[in-house]
């Protein structure tokens, strides 16, 4: 369970018409360890057990809690990884698409969800806290 501050409620029709809270996280991304965006306080759409979606300058983060799926949308590629089966796919912008088997895992605990992947000697972790009350 999320213990969330909610900053303000909005109608999302892209999302299948459901209601989504405005919330503040802190989002981390380490890349081998090095830590390569900080982003504080920053608000992202959330809908409980379901996704947080959070931008990222030109980038759009979302992470699907249900179905235990990150998606990373850029104006270069789209990069998608399946927890459940591994996979990690990628579809460039001229609409090529590859996949590959990667270590990954999602963890979420209370109100932090861990994101760990490695595609070749490329080891990523976000980490996401949804700020309390």
């Amino acid at each position: 369970m999320f213990i969330t501050v909610i900053v303000g409620i909005c109608y999302n029709v892209l999302e299948k018409k459901r209601w989504v809270i405005i919330v503040k996280v802190n989002w981390q991304l380490f890349n081998n360890n090095e830590l390569v965006v900080n982003l504080l306080n920053k608000e992202c759409e959330y809908i409980k057990n379901n996704y947080l979606k959070i931008n990222e300058e030109e980038t759009i983060n979302i992470v699907d809690i249900k179905n235990k799926l990150y998606k990373r949308i850029t104006n270069d590629y789209n990069m998608e990884i399946d927890f459940v089966n591994n996979i990690c796919t990628f579809i460039l912008d001229n609409n090529e698409k590859w996949s590959i088997n990667i270590e990954c895992n999602i963890e979420i605990i209370k109100n932090t969800i861990i994101i760990n992947y490695q595609i070749d000697d490329d080891k990523r972790k976000i980490l996401i806290i949804l700020k309390e009350e």
